[in-house]
């Protein structure tokens, strides 16, 4: 299987999660596809990127961690 296929899977599982407890807890729910999907996928993206910026900002004060984003190396 292609990769693509599983990068999408794993964007999509926190989005999965938050829709199902939104529309059972939640007072508005989607009714249409597109909508859940979309809601789906943006709240996972979100998720992901809030864990990025998370762990990029605790690269700064843990040393151990050694998060980089980009690694330059110095000219010879």
């Amino acid at each position: 299987m292609d990769i693509f296929f599983f990068q999408l899977v794993i964007i999509f599982i926190p989005g999965i999660i938050w829709e199902r407890l939104d529309a059972q807890y939640g007072p508005n729910k989607a009714t249409q596809q597109w909508d859940i999907l979309r809601r789906t996928f943006v709240f996972g993206l979100s998720a992901y990127v809030v864990t990025f910026c998370i762990y990029w900002l605790a690269s700064f004060f843990i040393t151990g961690l050694n998060f980089q984003v980009f690694q330059f190396e110095e000219g010879r």
